[in-house]
């Protein structure tokens, strides 16, 4: 099976901001929000394309 990738944002009061054991841990402090909405993501959809074998 291959890797799992977490995308979690540093105030996200819902989810939280915890590592997942075992999930390579993704960048996403270039975004301005850090809350739990799906909003707060919009912007950093460059880092979906640090994936491997990942293009948008």
């Amino acid at each position: 099976m291959g890797l799992t990738y977490e995308f979690s944002h540093s105030k996200d009061r819902v989810a939280g901001d915890d590592p997942v054991e075992g999930a390579v841990q993704m960048d996403t402090s270039c975004g301005p929000g850090q809350g739990h909405s799906i909003f707060d993501y919009k912007g950093q959809e460059s880092a979906v394309g640090k994936l491997p074998g990942k293009t948008l």
